[in-house]
């Protein structure tokens, strides 16, 4: 036996790997030193073959990687030099080359394969062919030798006869091998033929032979050793073959004898025995019906040999070593037992000829089971080598029998998760192959596979799964493309970089069609898919790389597939389908820009490269260029076009010659049963819905009807979400949602459809979390609002929102559950989705704000029904949020929202009042209800005051045939009519049908009244005359002074037909001052028609709107009359107008007038009008005023509408019932355009002599929630129409903006009373202009012009506020910008003004006070640079004037553009400003507007706000200093500080103010609090100071606590700059120490979290005590802004400024030196107190050295040097540390064992005892020097002033402020 230990593999792949596992398997098991060699190219390097082999050398491949392997010599070579002992060939390469054997012998190398002399004979195919006929083994009569050209193959052609073969003699694998089926077709078959040969083995000779029809290849594999033992394994059949190449085989062959198969192995054995063969061969035959023929013998292994390992169970590969090694073979047993198939999965594309397809292998991850082998040399990522075969797998399975190994071999495939990226496989091929009924049945011929793919037609299985699996999947590209884009940069959350969801427009073509289908995501990984006129839901989950799974119509479908710029394969269960991509020829912009050029027209052809058109963006030209040859199909833009990035600009349509003959029918989208359809009727086609027919689906099964409407819901939870919007299902939907609910609707069907309410708390969860105010108070403390909190959760959502405020996360939670996700640490890429769709949400289209609108109205509707939604505390939050979110919901959500939470929550309490009728009601009712008994009066008004139900009560008897309940009910009826005024005297007379009453009115009016049905209009008419007349002709007095019929009829009779009955009876005329029908239905509000008499008949009283007069003088309707009015709907009480000025051409408006007629309950007050009854009046006339704006004016253009309640009952004149109900009730009518509501009542004032006084009530909001109340006597004159100044007044509401002389009537009160509830003391101002002289450039006082008539678009003046500092007023020049004149845009008449505005302001030595609105300077064709060098001289005036020591206070309540942007930060940015500028929450300073940024190119934002406005921009960055949340709140703001900033002319500091709060007071019990998630040890302020509690003054506490406690109690404070973002470690207040108003500073003593983004070379958080470039700056600031006007305390806690590289590259040093200079610069007290601790250089910038102001002192106990003692020990005494860590004795005595013992233990046990000690011994140095540097001995070099105890520190601050002051002696 001949042994070896390293075999070499001169082969790759998956042959290789079948070696390796053998090997290694053999070396296991004999316990050998085998070890194998990979032979390997580069482009195998990674391959597996070359990993799992022992060692691996790599081939020389200069000539090619394929030549490595067949250079034999080189091979050799290689494995002599490697010591390799013997080499196995495999198949393929040199396994048939017998020059390799020769060498491999001379180099004494054994070879696992038959000898060469053997190898010649029968690798051969002319020799074995001559072989087999010696042998009397059958041939098929061929040409017996080699043809040298076509003549001679031809003529041998000739004698076999066709059809016939064209064969390589050498070689296999299918290739050099032709079929011929006449002559004509031989010599192109011939040459083809050879020249194959010639490239593949080097080798081109040919033969022919006789082609068998219907012969199947059936191999007989054989082994046998060096001993003459010669064995047959077994037959296979490998009949399938594409072409002459394998592709299926099977063992046993199926349908053949046994017999013959025992034959075929005989001859086998024998011409294996014949050339002497050793190792495993095959032997070839072609079996026909009848007979069979030798092919071949292959004197190798071959491919397939596995199947015939897994029926006999032998290993043929250890076979082959132990054959090499000379081992006997004769006792080897053969069993075959079973059925196995091979399959040959390759990297080959079927549908393109099978040509390879090669690439990196994305998923291999084989179905691996019970008799399932995988014979592979691949794995993931690795690459199929485009220079080898293609075969990636051999599947080889086993069965019991043909069919359980068919269908094992069937599933495996099919579970075979295999993609190649950018190439393709023939796994779905083959799955065909498996599942074709003949090959099922067995026995298929060697033709049977070529004849089924020619014949090969229709889409092919799962196809239109495939094409919806490719137009999702596509989606799912693009989409998470732009979720990568958009968080690979989240600093800039733009609703332009936010991906829309619009769904999309997939283009794909598959076989010659092309398709357009559109795809929208309905839900997490849920889809709808649209093609043409069909629809179909799937869901399509992503598992992973390259595998998903879809669930169409219930069915689960794997799916596996690969994307490339071409296309897109699927494979849906095993079958692939390949999908062209449709947009290569599309050209999209690459950046906004504007289109300068098109150069191309729809028509022409263009070469890829060829110049299409110029984009201009940034002022540079772009071009843009074909992407592809073809014809320009669509242009869709033009010249001065501006367009988005990504737009399509045109398409072209690549190049290239259809197969026509390869198309084939379309495909169709399966049938879809769309869960919405029961809802909808079914009239119209394209896959849209018919209008919404509720009936048809009340009608419908239960189950059909419940499942629709909970689709309902979930479609718009969906669309609430942020998932796509499909604009014709969305219209659907809200036309479902708004459609009307019939009386005739089932209860069932109602109640099913009132659960969808509460997907409104969706809605607001999710638009909470884009609320984009801060939060502000008059004290100027602020956070982050949630919009900004959202953009910080962005940046910081892969860490879950660390560093984010807890109660916002839990928002977010909220808001993420809704989406499936419950926790913000896990699963980020679905946080990341799910926040995306949540951004979208906010830049959706309107259909969504629409849905929220439409649900919100079917709330409402199923309230009017009875079915309302569970009245849950989650519904009413979610209702107020919504109505609190206006801005961000659209005014019609929020009113929406306003209505149904009062319809659900607030108005059933409101009516239970109501229904609360009074003791005399309730006991008539009780007993007398039935109507025995005629009431009284004071019953009969108490029933007609009384809200609809209880009226109805009565009222309803009106047609009763009972005559005395139709007589009472016409008794409550007048009653009704003319209320307030009661009826005193009642007469009643019956006639027929007709029941007459007389009624006389407290004011002596007679009133004759009946009651009838339609058909007795004229008899009762008629009667009603005849009593009328009986009355005058009788004169008896008073006459007649109305007639009324009340005629009882059902809703579908009009008060028209009523008065065309009546007119018949009354054409002579009546005795009456007037006649008027009514009709009256139970439930709804009568309808009147009034007539009155003439001389000879009668006359139409005309605009009476259907009311009654009565009713038309108690609204005072008359006031009107200079107003085209139409009437509106509107419930009872309530008349709604739309009016037109007559004389006013644009003068519109909506006037909404309401009756309060209802009483008390109250027993001692039962008079007097019920206040629920007025709220509810007050509610219903808002409701329809927002109800009338929204159909009316939706875009809000209408600003002067007008709201007139009118009180029947008396009012009792009472404050709380005016300020608080107002107060509760006004924010119901903001944004409705309300010039003023108006309220008339009659007061009972008990403190007048007047019992009862007619008053109007006027409330009024000039700047959105600034409410004005005054009282004034009733205006009875006709309204106006808008005048001049109102009209200018409209314009700026138009524009959310307040004109400049409403801000001067809010300031001084002009037309105000003392009960007004706005928060401003009444003032003066005194306005100025321009002075008339044209020489000089001054002002002049135009005191006493009207307001308006300004012809700038500025306007100053001197404005004068009394306060209680200052009585007399404080005195400012007030600025304000005109919107409505140019929107503020500046020529140089408004920059003059603004100059002369300065130099009054300096010259009477006061503040200006500046509310600008500016475009920036004025572009127009008539001016253009002088209007900037008019804004330069603003420029100078400013800052001259701000350094010469002037305030420019600023508020910014729009947008300010340009120049004035500069002006306000020359006025209060720049270090020596002194003023204030505060931001509304609408303000915004911009350089260049959103509109112009986006045209030029360059970066925007949303919006202006967003741009430039105080959340987001101006806060963060310092610039601006307060924030408000409207004018009125920026005014409150301004007041305050001028409380401690003021300074009245001629005075040189703020007055003090009167404080009660005593100045001995000691801090030691006042509360020491946490601030936001920080929490202290400490729970008082004297515990900071303790040693007990503090020591050594070193732990953490809230400065603001010790601020709050220092300043006075009743003196407020002011914090300035709260939301500066990098400077929170400084805090600045203004407040009063002892009546003394003063700036303090404080520095924070607690680490600061670290909002937004942190560069990596800066602090993690803000250090406690330590000032950073911008809180160095922010002290600078606060010390100048202070300085000459008010003293300055600084509460030290200061280690030093930030020294880290981003500090420093971020001006540390230059923003230090700024606080040294503003301290030498300092004017005034400046007191300096060390609280804690006091060191390095912040020492220097608080020196007293720097200015003799500056009084430095310290608390007991502190500390105060250059250093800490904890860094002097580790930094500057380092040295000493070590010699006292050297002289300790443990540290000694460690060392000394350690020298003894040289254990490594010894030595790390010294070395922590050494780090122990020196932690020690810094500890003790840190304490001595703390010792000998305190603040005593800084008191001693001068350092400090006074030490003081804690207890005495606000005594002692006041004093020395009252000592600097003057206020008290030194000492």
């Amino acid at each position: 036996m001949s042994n070896f230990n390293l075999l070499a593999i001169a082969n790759r792949g998956e042959a290789a790997m079948r070696c390796i596992r053998t090997a290694k398997n053999l070396r296991t098991k004999e316990g050998s030193s085998l070890e194998t060699l990979a032979l390997y190219t580069n482009a195998d390097r990674e391959a597996p073959f070359v990993r799992h082999a022992h060692r691996a050398i790599s081939l020389d491949e200069s000539n090619g990687p394929v030549a490595a392997y067949l250079d034999y010599k080189g091979l050799v070579s290689v494995m002599r030099g490697a010591g390799v002992d013997a080499v196995w060939p495999g198949w393929g390469f040199v396994a048939e080359s017998p020059g390799f054997v020769d060498e491999l012998e001379s180099a004494g190398i054994i070879f696992l394969g038959p000898p060469a002399s053997a190898m010649r004979r029968l690798g051969d195919k002319i020799s074995s062919k001559l072989l087999a006929e010696s042998l009397s083994v059958p041939v098929t009569p061929w040409s017996r030798r080699a043809m040298d050209n076509i003549v001679e193959a031809r003529d041998s052609a000739r004698e076999i006869g066709f059809p016939l073969v064209v064969k390589a003699s050498a070689g296999g694998g299918g290739r050099g091998i032709r079929f011929v089926s006449n002559e004509e077709t031989l010599e192109d078959a011939f040459n083809s033929a050879k020249s194959e040969a010639e490239s593949a083995f080097g080798d081109g000779r040919l033969f022919l032979e006789s082609a068998v029809q219907g012969g199947r290849h059936i191999e007989v594999q054989v082994l046998a050793d060096k001993f003459g033992n010669t064995f047959s394994l077994g037959c296979r059949d490998c009949s399938v073959q594409r072409r002459f190449q394998k592709v299926l085989e099977e063992s046993p062959p199926p349908n053949l004898s046994q017999d013959l198969m025992e034959t075929l192995q005989h001859d086998a054995i024998r011409i294996a025995s014949e050339v002497g063969y050793e190792s495993a061969g095959t032997v070839e035959f072609l079996v026909g019906p009848e007979e069979y023929y030798f092919l071949e013998m292959n004197p190798r292994l071959q491919v397939e040999h596995g199947i015939t390992e897994a029926v006999t169970g032998l290993d043929l590969v250890e076979l082959q070593i132990c054959v090499a090694r000379n081992e006997n073979l004769s006792g080897l047993k053969i069993n075959s037992l079973g059925h196995a198939f091979e399959a040959r999965v390759c990297a080959e594309d079927p549908d393109s000829g099978f040509l390879p397809a090669p690439g990196k292998i994305a998923r291999f991850d084989p179905a691996l089971g019970p008799r399932v082998r995988i014979d592979t040399g691949v794995s993931p990522g690795a690459s199929v080598p485009e220079a080898f075969d293609s075969l990636i797998a051999k599947v080889i399975t086993t069965g019991i029998d043909r069919e359980d190994a068919r269908a094992r071999l069937l599933s495996t495939l099919a579970d075979f998760d295999l993609v190649i990226e950018g190439g393709a496989t023939n796994k779905g091929y083959l799955l065909g192959v498996l599942s074709d009924a003949d090959y099922i049945q067995g026995g298929v011929d060697v033709g049977w596979l070529d004849r089924r793919s020619e014949q090969r037609t229709g889409q092919g299985l799962h196809s239109s799964p495939a094409l919806i699996a490719a137009a999702v999947l596509a989606y799912q590209r693009d989409r998470k493309l732009a979720r990568l884009n958009f968080y690979a940069d989240p600093s800039n959350i733009n609703p332009a970089n936010v991906p829309k969801s619009e769904g999309q427009e997939i283009d794909l073509s598959y076989k010659g069609e092309q398709y357009r289908l559109d795809v929208f995501a309905i839900g997490s990984w849920r889809y709808r898919v649209y093609l043409e006129d069909q629809v179909v839901a799937v869901s399509l989950t992503e598992q992973g790389g390259h595998r998903a799974q879809l669930i169409l119509n219930g069915e689960e479908l794997p799916i596996l597939y690969d994307s490339t710029d071409a296309g897109i394969r699927v494979e849906v269960e095993g079958q692939p389908h390949q999908f062209g991509w449709q947009t290569l020829g599309q050209v999209r912009a690459a950046t906004p820009a504007m289109v300068i050029a098109v150069n191309v027209e729809v028509g022409d052809r263009v070469e890829s490269g060829h110049p299409l058109g110029i984009l201009e963006a940034m002022k540079m030209e772009i071009g843009f260029d074909a992407p592809v040859a073809g014809v320009v199909t669509e242009l869709e833009v033009r010249a001065g076009q501006q367009v988005k990035a990504g737009d399509v600009l045109l398409v072209i349509d690549p190049a290239g010659d259809e197969d026509l003959s390869e198309m084939s029918e379309r495909l169709v989208l399966p049938a879809y049963e769309d869960p919405l359809a029961p809802l909808f009727r079914s009239d119209k086609e394209g896959g849209a819905f018919g209008l919404p027919d509720l009936s048809e689906a009340d009608a419908s099964a239960p189950e059909d009807r419940r499942s629709a409407v909970s689709a309902v819901r979930e479609e718009i939870r969906r669309l609430i979400l942020g998932f796509d919007v499909h604009p014709q299902r969305a219209e659907s939907l809200i036309e479902f949602l708004e459609s009307p609910l019939d009386a005739s609707l089932s209860s069932q069907f109602i109640s099913e459809l009132a659960p969808a309410a509460i997907e409104l708390r969706v809605a607001a969860d999710i638009e909470q979390l884009f609320i984009r105010s801060p939060r502000a108070s008059v004290s100027g403390e602020l956070g982050p609002s949630n919009s900004a909190r959202m953009r910080m959760f962005v940046r910081r959502l892969r860490a879950g929102g660390a560093g984010i405020a807890s109660e916002f996360l839990e928002l977010v939670r909220t808001a993420l559950a809704h989406y499936g996700i419950s926790n913000l640490e896990e699963d980020f890429d679905e946080i990341e989705r799910a926040v995306l769709r949540m951004l979208a949400s906010q830049v959706a289209p309107p259909q969504r704000q629409r849905i929220i609108l439409a649900l919100l109205r079917q709330v409402e509707s199923l309230i009017q029904h009875g079915a309302v939604a569970d009245r849950t505390w989650e519904l009413e939050d979610a209702l107020t949020r919504l109505a609190d979110m206006r801005g961000l919901v659209s005014d019609a959500v929020a009113d929406a929202a306003i209505d149904v939470r009062y319809e659900i929550y607030e108005r059933p309490g409101i009516d239970a009042g109501l229904q609360r009728t009074g003791q005399d009601l309730d006991e008539w009712f009780s007993v007398d209800g039935r109507g025995v008994e005629q009431p009284t009066n004071h019953i009969i008004r108490d029933m007609a005051d009384s809200p609809r139900p209880i009226f109805d009560r009565v009222a309803r008897g009106i047609s009763d045939i009972d005559e005395n309940k139709r007589v009472l009910a016409i008794q409550v009826h007048l009653q009704r009519t003319y209320s307030p005024i009661s009826i005193v005297d009642w007469k009643f007379s019956i006639h027929g049908k007709l029941s007459l009453v007389e009624a006389t009115l407290e004011d002596e009016r007679v009133v004759i009244a009946g009651a009838c049905l339609p058909d007795d209009i004229s008899d009762s008419a008629a009667l009603l005359k005849e009593a009328a007349s009986r009355r005058r002709e009788h004169h008896e007095w008073p006459s007649v002074f109305s007639i009324e019929l009340l005629v009882s009829a059902e809703e579908s009779f009009s008060i028209t037909e009523a008065a065309r009955r009546l007119q018949r009876c009354i054409k002579s005329g009546f005795s009456a001052r007037r006649f008027t029908v009514s009709v009256v239905c139970m439930g709804k509000v009568s309808q009147c028609e009034t007539f009155l008499p003439t001389q000879s008949s009668y006359k139409k009283l005309d605009r009476t709107f259907g009311l009654h007069p009565e009713c038309l003088s108690r609204i005072d309707l008359e006031r009107l009359e200079k107003f085209d009015l139409k009437r509106m709907d509107a419930p009872e009480d309530i008349y709604a107008f739309k009016a037109r000025a007559l004389e006013a051409e644009g003068d519109e408006r909506i006037i909404v007038l309401a009756e309060v007629r209802s009483r008390r309950d109250h027993p001692d007050r039962h008079e007097e009008v019920n206040p629920a009854a007025f709220e509810k009046a007050f509610i219903e006339a808002t409701r329809v005023m927002r109800r009338l704006v929204a159909e009316l004016d939706p875009k809000r253009r209408l600003q002067w509408n007008r709201i007139c309640i009118y009180c029947g009952p008396p009012v009792r004149l009472d404050s709380d019932l005016t300020s608080n109900m107002v107060r509760r009730l006004w924010p119901t009518a903001r944004r409705l355009g309300l010039e003023k509501v108006i309220v008339r009542a009659n007061l009972i004032d008990e403190k007048s002599s007047e019992p009862m006084k007619q008053t109007e009530f006027v409330i009024s909001d000039i700047t959105g929630s600034n409410i004005d109340l005054i009282t004034r006597d009733p205006r009875r004159r006709p309204l106006e129409s808008v005048s001049d100044y109102e009209q200018k007044v409209l314009t700026a509401r138009s524009r959310r903006l307040v004109y400049p002389y409403e801000i001067i009537r809010m300031l001084t009160g002009s037309g105000r009373d003392s009960d007004s509830l706005t928060p401003f003391p009444t003032g003066a101002f005194e306005e100025y202009d321009l002075s008339e002289e044209l020489d000089s450039l001054d002002c002049q006082s135009v005191d006493g012009r009207p307001y308006g008539l300004n012809e700038s678009a500025v306007v100053f003046g001197i404005i004068t506020t009394p306060t209680e500092k200052h009585p007399e007023g404080i005195q400012r020049v007030l600025l304000l910008s005109d919107p409505t004149i140019g929107m503020g845009a500046l020529s140089s008449g408004e920059c003059d003004r603004i100059v002369v505005a300065l130099k009054l302001a300096e010259d009477r030595k006061i503040p200006l006070e500046w509310i600008p609105v500016s475009a920036g300077a004025k572009i127009e064709m008539e001016s253009g640079t002088e209007n900037l060098d008019a804004t330069a001289r603003v420029v100078k005036k400013i800052i001259e004037f701000t350094q010469n020591g002037g305030t420019i206070n600023l508020i910014i309540q729009g947008v300010n553009v340009g120049a004035q942007s500069y002006w306000n930060a020359l006025s209060t940015m720049l270090m020596h400003t002194k003023g204030v500028l505060i931001m509304t929450s609408g303000a915004s300073m911009v350089l260049t507007g959103r509109a112009a940024l986006e045209a030029s190119g360059a970066v925007s934002a949303e919006d202006e706000v967003a741009i430039g406005g105080f959340e987001r921009i101006m806060g963060p960055n310092g610039e601006a200093q307060y924030f408000a949340s409207d004018l009125s709140d920026a005014y409150r703001i301004l007041y305050e500080y001028y409380r401690y900033s003021y300074v009245a002319p001629g005075e040189f500091t703020p007055r003090p103010s009167e404080s009660t709060d005593q100045i001995t007071r000691s801090l030691r019990h006042e509360p020491c609090d946490s601030e936001g998630t920080a929490v202290f040890d400490f729970k008082f302020v004297g515990e900071i100071f303790e040693d007990e509690t503090n020591p050594g003054r070193k732990k953490p506490f809230p400065m603001r606590s010790v601020m709050q406690a220092l300043v006075d109690k009743d003196g407020g404070h002011l914090e300035r700059w709260n939301a500066w973002v990098g400077a929170e470690t400084s805090i600045i207040w203004d407040a009063h120490l002892g009546g003394i108003p003063a700036t303090l500073i404080g520095i924070e003593s607690h680490n600061l979290t670290r909002e937004g983004y942190r560069p990596l070379d800066g602090p993690a958080a803000w250090s406690g005590g330590t000032l950073f470039p911008q809180s160095s700056k922010k002290v600078a600031r606060a010390l100048n802004s202070a300085s000459g006007n008010r003293p300055v305390v600084v509460l030290a806690n200061l280690s030093g400024f930030d020294g880290s590289p981003e500090s420093m590259r971020k001006l540390q040093l230059e923003y230090g030196a700024e606080i040294a200079r503003a301290v030498v610069n300092f004017r005034g007290p400046l007191l300096f107190m060390v609280v804690s601790r006091y060191h390095g250089g912040a020492y220097v910038v608080f020196s007293q050295a720097l200015n003799p102001s500056l009084k430095a002192s310290a608390l007991e106990g502190a500390y105060a040097s250059v250093i800490g003692g904890g860094p002097a020990a580790a930094v500057v005494f380092a040295r000493e540390v070590r010699a006292r860590v050297a002289a300790d004795e443990r540290v000694r005595k460690m060392q000394r064992e350690s020298e003894e013992s040289e254990k490594t233990q010894s030595r790390a046990v010294l070395d922590k005892v050494r780090h122990e000690v020196t932690l020690e011994k810094q500890a003790e140095l840190a304490e001595e020097f703390d010792r000998i540097h305190s603040v005593q001995r800084a008191q001693a070099v001068g350092s400090l002033g006074n030490i003081i105890p804690p207890d005495t520190l606000r005594p002692f601050l006041i004093g020395q402020l009252r000592q600097s002051a003057g206020l008290e002696e030194e000492g």
